[in-house]
Order: C-alpha cells, then structure tokens, then sequence
C-alpha cells in the first residue's frame, strides 16, 4: 500500500495537498485518556420482565423463572427464548403471525405474539409498563444466559441507567439498572462536573410485511472515531449493550491502514478470530488491535480508550460499528484485583426526546480520570496560545524527544506540518477573549532561524491558522 505521508512526497506531491490529507488524520481536539480497553465487558444490563393477558396488570401471563432478559440497546424489538417460550405457552400464550428477524449471522423466523402488556423493572425492582406490546418468540434457541432481549422499546421515552459503582472496591455484584423520567443526579459530590454528553440520534430499522408486526424501536446511533497509526476514521456507531466487544467494519478497518500489507483483506492481520452469536447463529470474526477509540462529546473534549483488540464485522452499510459493553465497563475489571475504580461510574441513555427528536448518552467519568489534555499545549497550561507557537516555532523541523514539551503531539519525534496542524486545530483553548487569529508563524520561524524570505514560494491556508509551504505542483 503507498502511504502518501511518505511515497508520495518523494514522488513531488505538493506540500498542501499532502497536509490537506494529513490534517484530516491527525486533528486532535482536547480528549481526556482513560486508559486501555478491558476488550471484554465485566457484565452487561439485565433487567426482569412480567407479561399480562389485560391492559390493568391483574391476570399475569409469566414467565415465572425464566424471566432473565437482556437489555439490548441495539435491538429494535423484544424477543422471547427458550425456557421462557415454554412457560409462557403453558400458561396460554397466543402467537398470531410469524416475521423473518435479522442479525449477525443471517435471518431466523419469530412467532408474533398477541398483544400483551410488558412489565420490566432493573435492579431497584420497581415496574415499568408498555401496552399493546407483540413480542417474537422461539422456544429453540437461546441467547447464552439470558432468557430473551427488552430492546430499545424498553428504552424510549425514558431515561435509563446503568451503574457500575456497585464494583466499587472489588464487589462481586450484576451491574445496576434503572428506569426512570429525569437524569438522575452524578453519583459523587461534584460530579456533575465530570458528566460528559453525546448526541444520539435514532435510527429506525422498522418492521416490514404482513401485519401482526413485532414492537419496534428505533435504535441509538453515535458519532465516534477510530484513530490508528496516524489514520482516523470518523463514522455512524450504534451504541450497543448486548455487544460484549466493540466492533468496526471491514471498510472502516481499511481506511485506518490496518491491511499492513496493501492485499486489500485485513483476515491475515487479525490476531485471532471470534465465534460472534445472535440471530441467524454465529459467524467467526477476526479480531484486530487498534490504537484509539474516541466519543466525541458536545463538551468539544473527546473520551479516549487505547490499545484496543476490536471485532471486524459487517452488519449493515449504514453503521460504521459498535460501541460495546467493554467500553463502558473498561477499568472495572482491575476493582476486582487492585481495588481501582473503573472509567465509567454511570452510564445514561436519556431517550425521552426518541423516537421523534434525538436523544443524548450522559457518561460519568471518574474524577480521579477527568484530566483534560489539549494538543498543541506545550507547557500544561490548558491553553493554546503565543507561548505554544513560539515554543513549536523555535524547534521547527528539529528531531526531538520530549513530546508535547517539545511541539511533537504526534509522537513522531520530529516537530513539521502535522504538529502545526494539530496546533492550530485547538489555537486559543482557553484562552479568555480568544481573537481565532495567531500570530504569523511564517515569520516567527524566519525571525528565529533566520530563514530567508520564501521567494518564489506561496502560502497556502489549510483551515486556520495551518500555513504550508507549496514546493510542487506535480502529482502522485
């Protein structure tokens, strides 16, 4: 594969069009780094679940044991397995209608219930109700532990919670759930100051056929990005607690460069593969390292995850991949060894606004965590300001070894074009009365170096304030 950070240069492609692409890649807002991925989820949500023949909750239908259901935040409808198929039927359970329902591994048929009401409740074990409800159910498969799915129909129009304090100093404990109507408070004192939010948006996969047809739900889309060895991917993710490991697309997995070798298929760069199971049965994925996962936030500060081993899978052309469980429970896994909290204290899906406006993901950070970092602030001042730029300015084109003390945010040792570019990504951060316009490199770096008037050379602006140097005009 021809890297244009490297080939193409030598081949004459034009200093702008070659930070043009290279911007892309390394822009680096403020992101707080919480540390490496658990690459497995400590728990998933669970919730249990009643069903009743009337409207007024009196003449209850079951299940009775198997009432153990998955909460799935990327299933669209409410899907009843197993044991609790068979209870139901023997209590007088009505199917009236079967659909073709899809998933990882392909479709599978559903009996379409009659219309029931739907009880669930969390771990605080108060109930919520959904009217008029028509489950899919089939009594001959299974979904591990778990003895059906509530998905997002569960979820809109209310505000759900997950809490994963409940590990704090290595205890033994099911994550908490719970429903309610408002955004529950942060846990700790202060801690709204470390509650960061995430735009969803839903996105529907409605039922289509014949009538009866299954409840369904649209489903919590995020932005998110996926950034490895200086390439980035920004794109659609599905949020997804019934997902255990975090997934990218082939295509994704492309556009980051993790076909080292250019033979256009990542399957001889995975570092093992994965039986991943769902409707339709299972398939073997691959599983690839990955530098950074980040969520973008409307606070303008990225959550960071590192070092990462994500499943590559295609499920739909519309999504990107999916933000699993071991994100939101990465860090919890050392509470059970060395007594140190995880990243996430609590999770929120405040859906009130869904289906028909869009929602928003609140995550607690652990304040312990909460340290923001800004590329191109050289001396941790939480700005970017003349002193960064002077400080970039005064090692231009230099080998370096200090990192961000020595303008290298890309970690390449060499402070260039890229470090400017990720410096003026993030020009004035906190800096009171912030005027948007920097000084003029071009000419701290002449007067410092005593670099000649560049002559038949041209400026040429990539966003602002980047200034790169035209030396050709010949292409790749």
């Amino acid at each position: 594969m021809i890297s244009c950070r490297t080939d193409c240069r030598r081949a004459g492609l034009s200093l702008a069009a070659w930070a043009t692409l290279t911007t892309v890649a390394a822009a680096l807002p403020p992101f707080i780094r919480l540390g490496p991925s658990d690459n497995l989820s400590l728990d998933q949500p669970r919730v249990a679940v009643l069903l009743y023949e009337d409207s007024a909750g009196t003449s209850p239908l079951g299940p009775s044991f198997s009432n153990t259901f998955l909460l799935d935040s990327a299933s669209s409808s409410i899907l009843v397995v197993g044991s609790a198929v068979n209870e139901l039927n023997s209590a007088g359970y009505q199917v009236e209608g079967t659909f073709e329902e899809f998933g990882v591994a392909g479709s599978e048929t559903f009996d379409v219930s009659a219309s029931y009401r739907f009880d669930f409740a969390g771990t605080s074990g108060l109930p919520n109700s959904l009217a008029d409800v028509r489950v899919l159910s089939k009594s001959s498969i299974n979904f591990g532990g778990f003895n059906g799915i509530l998905g997002t129909p569960g979820m809109v129009g209310r505000v759900t919670s997950l809490d994963m304090t409940i590990w704090s100093g290595g205890n033994i404990a099911l994550m908490g759930v719970d429903f309610a109507d408002t955004v529950p408070a942060a846990p700790l004192p202060g801690g709204e100051d470390h509650r960061y939010r995430i735009d969803v948006r839903p996105v529907h996969f409605d039922p289509l056929g014949d009538p009866p047809l299954p409840t369904a739900a649209p489903l919590p889309f995020v932005t998110a990005r996926v950034l490895h060895e200086g390439s980035a991917h920004t794109g659609n993710f599905a949020v997804d607690t019934g997902a255990q490991i975090s997934i990218i697309s082939t295509q994704v997995a492309l556009n980051i460069g993790l076909d080292t070798n250019g033979n256009g298929t990542i399957l001889d760069e995975r570092i093992g593969l994965i039986p991943v199971g769902g409707i339709g049965g299972s398939v073997n994925a691959p599983i690839l390292r990955v530098d950074e996962f980040r969520l973008p936030t409307t606070e303008g500060v990225e959550l960071a995850w590192d070092t990462l081993e994500l499943i590559v899978l295609d499920i739909d052309p519309s999504l990107d991949g999916v933000v699993g469980s071991d994100l939101l429970t990465s860090g919890w896994l050392g509470a059970l060894w060395v007594g140190d909290d995880g990243y996430l204290n609590q999770v929120h899906f405040d859906l009130r606004n869904m289906p028909g406006g869009n929602g928003e993901l609140l995550l607690d950070v652990n304040p312990a965590l909460d340290d923001l970092q800004v590329p191109g602030d050289t001396n941790a001042d939480d700005r970017v300001d003349d002193t960064d730029l002077l400080r970039l300015a005064a090692r231009w084109q230099a080998a370096v070894s200090g990192g961000w003390p020595d303008a290298d945010f890309n970690g390449d040792n060499r402070v260039d074009v890229v470090d400017l570019a990720i410096m003026s990504d993030n020009w004035e951060y906190g800096v009171p009365m912030a005027t948007g316009n920097p000084p003029d490199l071009e000419a701290a770096i002449r007067s410092l170096h005593q670099v000649p008037e560049p002559g038949g050379y041209f400026l040429a602006a990539v966003g602002l304030p980047v200034l790169l140097i035209v030396v050709t005009r010949r292409r790749c």
